[in-house]
């Protein structure tokens, strides 16, 4: 019985994402088509799966990039690295205070970039993406 509030929360989270927005989701517009950026990686300490979806879900636009964090993990970092690798954007995040993070790539080159979410533990999930 403990568990149904917190299942119905990540549910609500899934099913009605803009309830969840923080204050950084001003650059969040609802003509711009965002696409998932598929994330690999884990942020868990152990290999052993659990019955958790991943507490991270990250999307691109033509506008924006946004990472929304279904649950809290902690104290993360957001690392955003160009195909050179050097670091373009670099946030630390506490996700039990922040649910969502919007960066605002107008002004970003035409290129494929890496997204990097490092937990407290050093454990990374990643992914890449092309702004067009």
């Amino acid at each position: 019985m403990k568990k149904l509030p917190f299942i119905l929360l990540v549910l609500a989270t899934l099913l009605f994402p803009g309830i969840c927005q923080s204050s950084n989701s001003n650059l969040f517009n609802q003509d711009d088509v965002q696409k998932e950026i598929d994330l690999m990686g884990s942020l868990a300490e152990t290999s052993i799966r659990s019955v958790l979806p991943e507490p991270i879900y990250a999307s691109i636009g033509s506008i924006s990039l946004n990472v929304d964090f279904l649950y809290n993990i902690g104290n993360i970092d957001v690392e955003i690295y160009s195909i050179t690798g050097a670091i373009v954007y670099s946030q630390s995040v506490n996700t039990q205070t922040q649910e969502q993070l919007s960066i605002d790539v107008t002004e970003w080159d035409s290129d494929f970039y890496e997204i990097r979410i490092v937990g407290s533990t050093g454990n990374y999930m990643y992914g890449t993406f092309e702004i067009e």
